[in-house]
């Protein structure tokens, strides 16, 4: 097997999906070029007044029937042929290409005048495309083939060795050439040649070199982030620890296991059980957020999302009565299809929107859920009048630990929640918009709206 794959490439994905795209790219341009043949003799013929022989008509015909017949078998097996390097491969089938359209090109050469030919030029242009995949000595020794064969066929029309296929009406005058035009021809033409390949091969390296430099950034990147997110799922649960036992020894005095506390102390003491809850809740958020990005660690299920929304709003009541907040979960969907979901994800993803919808309220505020169809799958809105989110803040809010600024700073939250929701619903290649201010809201409490996008499980169906 011919080895033609640079040192560089043999593991290199990047190269060997832009082959296979360059292949079928050279693939879809010679139907084209098929086409502009048909063109060249039905055009010249009858509107621009050249004179075709038979011989010309003839064998330009057949070349382009040729090209389309060798087009159509190279478009079948493009699919077939793999990029294993020890094997035949997607860049053997670039080679095949390059050499069969390189012989065609030199047949419509000879028909159309050789060293008079129009097409001649488009040798330059084999080369510069050939040159953007395969390696430099092949595109060289290619070159050089072509110089050779158009050499000698410059030679024998200049001694009168082969046809001269002119074409007759291109020019005003026919065009006897001395040797040595057809020396100095031949030397610019090879120049012109070697030249192009020289830049275009040298570019093309270098623009895939630094592409495989620019991919071992990323992944280098990538792990030093796998690195980040292993220290702060340790570390997190190391902080986890403390808290937990600060929260049990909280729990045994506000039950007043040891004995009876004063009011002012167990109001002092619940709120500092209610903060370490908020801690504990935190904490939790930032180690399935560390587990989601290390270890993408999903458990896709199939249920109803109706049996979730139950959920979240009994586990959400007790905070819902606290506020005297209105909450209402409406159900606009026509027909009602599962969805696929980490279960336990989408309720976290659930419970977050529909605690900060009552949490960044205002007493007696409104929350509305609202479940339709869409086109892309299941939409899922959670609005609610309470504070609303600035303009500015919209987009920040996305990132990690930064919150909308909220009135006097009424509630404490470490902004981590959206962030949460954002990263479970890309891990299920979904979608979350935030708007503010919301369709129920007002002028001093314009509300804000998180709209998901969820798609839906095939042939599934909760009727």
């Amino acid at each position: 097997m011919l080895i033609i794959i640079p040192k560089w490439a043999t593991n290199y994905n990047e190269f060997w999906n832009s082959v296979i795209q360059r292949n079928f790219w050279f693939i879809k341009l010679r139907y084209a070029a098929v086409v502009i043949l048909v063109l060249f003799l039905l055009l010249g013929q009858f509107l621009l007044g050249f004179k075709f022989s038979s011989a010309q008509l003839y064998a330009i015909s057949i070349t382009a029937i040729c090209i389309l017949f060798y087009n159509l078998e190279l478009h079948k097996v493009k699919n077939i042929v793999t990029c294993n390097p020890d094997k035949f491969n997607c860049l053997h089938l670039s080679l095949i290409q390059m050499a069969l359209d390189l012989t065609a090109l030199m047949v419509l050469v000879y028909y159309t005048g050789i060293i008079d030919s129009p097409l001649y030029m488009f040798f330059i242009f084999h080369m510069v495309i050939g040159s953007m995949i395969l390696p430099g000595y092949i595109m060289y020794l290619s070159a050089s083939i072509v110089v050779i064969v158009f050499s000698i066929l410059v030679l024998m029309q200049n001694f009168g060795l082969v046809d001269n296929n002119i074409i007759v009406g291109l020019f005003a005058y026919p065009r006897p050439h001395k040797l040595m035009f057809g020396l100095i021809f031949i030397t610019i033409f090879a120049m012109m040649l070697f030249i192009s390949i020289m830049l275009a091969n040298t570019i093309a390296n270098k623009l895939y070199i630094r592409e495989q430099e620019l991919h071992d950034s990323v992944t280098r990147l990538n792990e030093a982030e796998k690195s980040k997110q292993k220290y702060v799922l340790g570390l997190v649960h190391e902080i986890k620890s403390p808290l937990t036992a600060i929260r049990s020894i909280l729990d045994v005095v506000l039950n007043q296991y040891l004995g009876t506390v004063e009011e002012d102390i167990m109001n002092k003491l619940d709120r500092a059980r209610t903060r370490t809850n908020e801690a504990l809740i935190l904490i939790n958020n930032v180690i399935r957020m560390a587990k989601l990005r290390l270890l993408d660690i999903k458990q896709i299920e199939i249920f109803d999302v109706l049996d979730v929304m139950e959920q979240v709003l009994k586990s959400t009541k007790e905070l819902c009565d606290s506020k005297e907040v209105k909450i209402e979960l409406i159900d606009n969907r026509t027909d009602k299809p599962f969805i696929e979901f980490d279960k336990l994800l989408f309720h976290l993803a659930i419970s977050n929107l529909v605690c900060n919808a009552i949490k960044y309220n205002q007493i007696h505020g409104s929350v509305k859920i609202y479940l339709k169809n869409v086109e892309n799958g299941l939409q899922i809105k959670v609005i609610d009048n309470g504070i609303g989110i600035e303009q500015q803040d919209i987009e920040r809010i996305y990132k990690e630990y930064i919150r909308a600024k909220d009135f006097n700073n009424q509630t404490e939250s470490s902004g981590l929640g959206l962030t949460l929701v954002n990263e479970i619903m890309k891990q299920h290649h979904g979608s979350m918009e935030i708007i503010s201010p919301s369709e129920i809201g007002e002028p001093e409490h314009p509300g804000t709206e998180v709209r998901l996008i969820i798609h839906v499980a095939n042939g599934s169906n909760g009727d």
